[in-house]
């Protein structure tokens, strides 16, 4: 149920047999999306329906609904947020103000935060590749729901068009209020009430979030921040078209607004049975809306069912409902309302659109139990078309009024509307009405490539007169073919979007021009103090060391590049990217971080310094001026007069020629209006409109000639400023021309570094390229030609390449960079230290152009008369050369590309890691050792960690956790290890495994590996020992020789050997009972150091009362199936014992012995230190206590067998595991015999 709606087209219904517009240009199109599923849902069917179109769709939203969009075929982009959060938030302030509980918790502090993750989320989702498969992806054109508020400043920055679609009003109208303006009309008139709601609402938006819109445009756009008193209207005043996502059988297209799939499943088995079991019950659910007492409204819906005699299905929806057992009352999961509302008689919602939509679809009275948003407008429009009763509100619900309002729904008035509704929407195509709208919003002329008119134009060909638009894959066969030069080639904005600061007479404009003047200023004056505490702050943190968890792994986890540092203040070093990528502080002490930290506090100060008198100028001599004309010119306005269109300043050039036509056109008008103003006022009203008009005419002459002297004065500093801005936009030339359709110039992306590290204007840029052998440097060709004055340094980063400078000085941003053949390379002769070539004098920059490309190698052109006093770079025609060889270093490794059986393992060629970093150290691997976890995880049902899979590597998994080996490297923060030590680890839980011939480990996720222990079967200790140890000591806090006895369930797997022998040899507990079944298992358990064994597949109860044992059972500890055993638990041990469990499981202790005796339960799981917490230490003790109780004698490992680290081997430890017939551990080493090479 899509309805077109918004700018420009016609406020008259079209026709129902009107053409359908289509669009043969082939797009980019990013959906940005903030919300709910219910939000969400109707966004994955227009995106559906643009694929078929031919389009590519990437839809951007929140990271919790990633499978849902991709289960769609579209692809995903995750933008940050927590919608439950953000229910959450609107179902406690529901309205635009916040309440003061709110606001003392800090939580406006926090979703403005929030605001600030989802505006970066949504601008990469525009420009940055996929996720998943790195495909790169610049947008053509967005669509975006309001609430996602990056919308038009992407579309600007991009100079794309954009497209707003949403489910509940936004654009002004007097048929109904804003749905978040809580309005009590009094004596005011209606109508005029309900359109001023909407100016209010986005009023009161931009003034909470304003600035962090605003920072945002300034740091990640590079644009000019929107004026006050715009931001709140741009989507009107910039003529954004607007569709709206509803029926029109439901709510009718208001007079004064301009013009501008059932799914296959497969329902529960007790689900179907309820519903067949009787007649059709009413459905209640409140879906992604997080209720603060559940419990309650469980309460109230349940006695409402009982009161109307109805059987019900109720949704346990996000805040999981659920209550007393009722025969006439079902609870369901997830299910999809497209087919669970064709067999209920009624429905019970909170009003979200697609929920409203569904149900009226089918036919059903509805019932609207709203909560916050455009709920209350969707429950008093279905009042209003009579298929249902007025909405509830939630905080007024009780048993009364619900059953009154389900008895309403299950009239035959109510049922007569609703399936009147659902008839007219049945003859409507919403999905397809919205890809017409959308298509018809497209400036299609303006879009397409003059030469493949169905490809969307990227650049601007012009020479001499010519002047072509040209796409992508038409530059990229042009330039190869010498066709064209890359100087005649610039950036084109198909949609150029332009955000004026309207004025309205030349004091308002002076003043607020002032004020905002003075603003800057005083920050920037500010600035000088707080900005080096924050750098303070920043070196800090940087200091300690973020553990593994899942963000910090992503960081560490990509691929090592060349890191080129900036010694000025306006280059973001390496501490400021630490987000973005795996470099860390170059200091190897702390003494060196804090000289550095106080060379950063200084250029902090200094650059606020240098933006103190950039601004205090700016404002003087660009801000104020510029105001004055801008209110001098608009002063004719007042009394009816229009000014001329004056065109864009977008730099120098446009700048002069705009102020030419103000100037000429000011001094023209000026004059003539003394004239034509008399003449018009003497016509209308005689003696005294000739008056009237000479006054007009001579105030007219006073601001139009003041306006065009004045801004032609100033136009060279304000057009100077707009050049600099056109300057720091390169990178978004460089993401585009990497998007070619058929393969991209620079070939496709192997690695991505998705930060531009610098972009100020004659200090160099930096950048990420991607080398490829068989492509010239077009790229360097177009950036040399276009900004000449500009020096270029580029970030290389591949896969499979390390770069080694093989001489010279450290690398500087004033350097460029190309990528030219071996064969080159070695005809440069000899490098000497200081840079230069032997023989050879300087290079010059269109010689090393037309290199060729045959292996990718790599050469920094460097200026040889760099005055580096103040780190600034003087243009030059000449670079003296360094070469820096891309040395190809890969290694061995076995995973899987997907999850799955064994057979998904394979051996492949991976790139090495790179030098450790941090507290990082780089082992070469020796042995390793399977776990039952390592199953799951290659099957894809690993769930002990949230997200799990979001954060794993996504092109090829290596899997496995524990390991042993020699240290090769250590980090600059490692104290503990050196290399030549011999040590066992348990690897991070999102980093690569340890399947391979080298891993990055954390020094202290380590421990030297025991004397007597060789590899394979050090490898085998760290996690089960681990494990068992944590959960012991940890989580059950036993004490050394307490007087209670353990019992572990399933003691002949590899944890529980270890928690027996903990339990006994170490701890010293007198009663250890363990559990097995097999004879051999039983047997296993006595040899660890059981006391008593019992078969776990008999009644665990009684074999513990026969034991008759002299002390209590305080502990218990679960290492295999939780919920087969969780309640024979709660019997058998004493009252305040403690359950430990590293099972997963779902039960409920309600009413069970664990209640009554006051037990303890408690979940672990070895990462979980460092999932949720930066302290890993825990790891270090435990891993050296371990280490020293096995060379003491007192821990044992029970290996059950060995095998050759190869994929043969390790194909069948994971059969092994999942036979369930192994006894302890299995590992596999390098020097193990066996057929095959090692990893192979």
């Amino acid at each position: 149920m899509l309805r077109r709606s918004g700018v420009p087209l016609s406020a008259t219904p079209l026709p129902t047999n009107h053409p359908k517009k289509t669009c043969d240009i082939k797009l980019n199109i990013v959906i940005q999306v903030v919300g709910s599923r219910g939000d969400v849902q109707p966004f994955v069917a227009l995106g559906n329906e643009l694929q078929k179109h031919g389009h590519r769709i990437r839809l951007a939203t929140h990271n919790v609904f990633e499978d849902f969009v991709r289960n769609s075929g579209l692809e995903f982009y995750p933008i940050g947020g927590d919608p439950a959060d953000l229910m959450a938030y609107m179902v406690k302030n529901p309205g635009l103000i916040p309440s003061v509980k709110t606001l003392r918790t800090g939580e406006i502090q926090r979703k403005r935060a929030m605001i600030a993750e989802m505006l970066n989320g949504c601008w990469e989702s525009c420009i940055l590749p996929d996720v998943v498969e790195t495909k790169p992806f610049v947008a053509d054109a967005i669509i975006a729901n309001p609430p996602s508020f990056a919308h038009v400043h992407c579309a600007q920055a991009l100079g794309v068009p954009v497209h707003m679609m949403f489910t509940m009003p936004w654009t002004g109208t007097k048929s109904f209020p804003h749905p978040l303006a809580n309005l009590k009309y009094c004596d005011t008139d209606a109508s005029f009430a309900n359109y001023i709601s909407y100016a209010i609402v986005d009023l009161l938006t931009w003034q909470g979030i304003g600035d962090v819109i605003n920072t945002w445009r300034r740091n990640k756009l590079d644009l000019e921040p929107v004026p006050v008193l715009e931001g709140y209207d741009l989507i009107k005043t910039l003529q954004v078209p607007f569709s709206y996502c509803w029926s029109p059988a439901l709510v009718p297209k208001p007079t004064d607004w301009a013009s501008h799939i059932a799914p296959d499943y497969t329902p529960p088995a007790e689900l179907e049975a309820f519903l067949s079991a009787g007649p059709s019950p009413i459905y209640i659910g409140f879906g992604s809306i997080v209720i603060e007492d559940p419990e309650k409204m469980t309460s109230i819906l349940l006695e409402a069912v009982k009161r109307t005699g109805m059987r019900a299905v109720i949704s346990r929806g996000w805040s999981n409902l659920g209550g007393e057992e009722l025969p006439n009352v079902i609870y369901s999961g997830d299910c999809p309302h497209e087919w669970l509302f064709q067999h209920v008689a009624a429905v019970v919602h909170h009003g979200g659109a697609g929920t409203t939509a569904c149900g009226l679809l089918n036919g059903k009275p509805t019932t609207i139990v709203p909560f916050f948003g455009d709920q209350p407008f969707w429950g008093n429009m279905i009042a209003a078309a009579g298929a249902g009763p007025k909405p509830i509100h939630h905080k007024s619900l009780n048993a009364e009024n619900l059953t009154e309002a389900i008895l309403y729904c299950c009239t035959e008035e109510a049922r007569t509307a609703a399936l009147s509704i659902s008839q007219q929407m049945k003859k409507e195509s919403g999905v397809q009405a919205a890809v017409e709208s959308f298509h018809a919003h497209l400036p299609a002329q303006d879009m397409s490539c003059d030469l493949i008119p169905n490809l969307p134009a990227a650049w601007l060909y012009k020479r001499g007169k010519l002047e072509l638009k040209l796409s992508k894959v038409a530059v990229e066969v042009l330039l190869s073919s010498s066709k064209i030069q890359s100087k005649d080639l610039k950036l084109y904005e198909s949609k150029p979007i332009f955000i004026h600061n309207r004025r309205w007479d030349p004091v308002t404009a002076i003043s607020s021009a002032s004020i905002t003047a003075a603003a800057e200023v005083a920050e920037a004056t500010i600035g000088i103090v707080t900005q080096p505490y924050n750098e303070y702050k920043r070196a800090h943190n940087d200091r300690v060391q973020v553990g593994p968890s899942f963000s910090a792994e992503r960081q560490q986890s990509q691929p090592s590049g060349l890191t080129i540092s900036s010694g000025t203040s306006n280059s973001i070093n390496s501490s400021d990217v630490d987000d973005s990528s795996n470099h860390r502080p170059e200091s190897s002490s702390h003494g060196s971080s804090k000289l550095k930290s106080a060379r950063a506090m200084a250029g902090a100060s200094a650059n606020s310094a240098g933006k103190l008198l950039a601004r205090s100028s700016k404002g003087v001599l660009v801000d104020i001026p510029l105001a004055a004309t801008e209110g001098l010119r608009a002063v004719p306005r007042l009394y009816q007069r229009r000014e001329a269109d004056l065109g864009e300043v977008k730099d120098l050039k446009s700048g002069v020629v705009v102020a030419g036509k103000n100037f000429g056109y000011g001094i023209y008008e000026g004059f003539t209006d003394i004239f034509i103003e008399t003449y018009h006022g003497k016509k209308k009203d005689g003696a005294m409109g000739a008056a009237k008009g000479l006054g007009k005419g001579l105030v007219s002459f006073a601001t139009k000639t003041s306006s065009g002297v004045l801004l032609y004065l100033i136009s060279y500093i304000y057009g100077g400023m707009k050049w600099i801005r056109v300057q720091e936009v390169v990178h978004i030339a460089i993401l585009i021309m990497l998007d070619g359709e058929h393969g991209s110039i620079l070939g496709p992306p192997v690695a991505l570094n998705p930060y531009v590290l610098g972009s100020i204007s004659g200090l160099g840029i930096v950048i990420t390229i991607f080398p490829k052998s068989d492509t010239d440097n077009l790229f360097l060709t177009y950036m040399r030609a276009t900004f000449p004055k500009l020096e270029i340094a580029m970030l290389i980063t591949t896969r499979g390449y390390e770069p080694t400078i093989t001489g010279g000085k450290n690398i500087r941003p004033s350097d460029v960079m190309v990528i030219h053949s071996k064969s080159v390379s070695d005809n440069l002769g000899s490098i000497l230290n200081d840079g230069e070539k032997a023989g050879i004098g300087p290079v010059s920059l269109s010689d090393a152009i037309k290199m060729p490309s045959e292996v990718p190698y790599l050469s920094i052109y460097r200026n040889p008369n760099v005055d580096d006093v103040d780190g600034r770079a003087e243009s030059h025609s000449s670079y003296r050369v360094i070469v820096v060889t891309m040395e190809t270093k890969t290694m061995k490794a076995i995973g899987v590309a997907k999850y799955g059986s064994v057979d998904n393992f394979e051996s492949r060629d991976v790139p090495r890691p790179g030098s450790p970093t941090g507290m990082d150290i780089l082992v070469q691997v020796k042995a390793c050792s399977v776990n039952p976890i390592d199953t799951k995880v290659r099957k894809g049902t690993y769930d002990d960690a949230p997200d799990y899979y979001k954060f794993v590597p996504k092109d090829f998994h290596i899997i496995g956790f524990d390991g042993a080996g020699t240290v090769l490297e250590v980090g600059p923060q490692c104290t503990n290890l050196k290399p030549g030590d011999d040590v066992f680890y348990v690897s991070s839980t999102t980093r690569q495994g340890t399947a391979a011939e080298y891993i990055l480990v954390d020094e202290r996720m380590c421990a030297e590996k025991p004397k007597s222990l060789d590899f394979v079967e050090a490898a085998s200790i760290g996690l089960t020992f681990g494990t068992a140890y944590q959960s012991l000591v940890d989580r059950l806090e036993i004490k050394h020789m307490e007087d209670v006895g353990i019992l572990i369930i399933n003691g002949g797997g590899g944890v529980g050997s270890a928690a027996i022998q903990i339990a006994r040899k170490v701890l010293q507990l007198p009663v250890v009972i363990a559990t097995a079944s097999r004879p051999e298992t039983m047997e296993s358990c006595r040899k660890m150091g059981a006391t008593h064994v019992v078969n776990h597949r008999e009644d665990l109860e009684p074999q513990i009362k026969a034991l008759r044992l002299d002390v209590p059972i305080r502990y218990a500890y679960v290492v295999a199936r939780t919920e087969q055993y969780i309640h024979s638990l709660g019997k058998i041990c004493a009252p305040f014992s403690k359950v430990c469990s590293i099972v997963q499981a779902k039960f409920d202790f309600y009413g069970t012995d664990f209640m009554s005796k006051s037990m303890t339960f408690s979940w672990d799981w070895l990462g979980s230190s460092g999932y949720h917490s930066t302290n890993l230490e825990n790891y270090r003790r435990i891993f050296g206590t371990v280490a020293h109780h096995v060379d003491e004698g007192k821990l044992v490992l029970n290996l059950h067998r060995r095998l050759k680290l190869n994929l043969a081997g390790l194909k069948e430890a994971h059969q092994l595991i999942e036979s369930g017939t192994t006894i302890g551990k299995l590992a596999l080493g390098v020097d193990e015999p066996g057929e095959g090479a090692p990893f192979g």
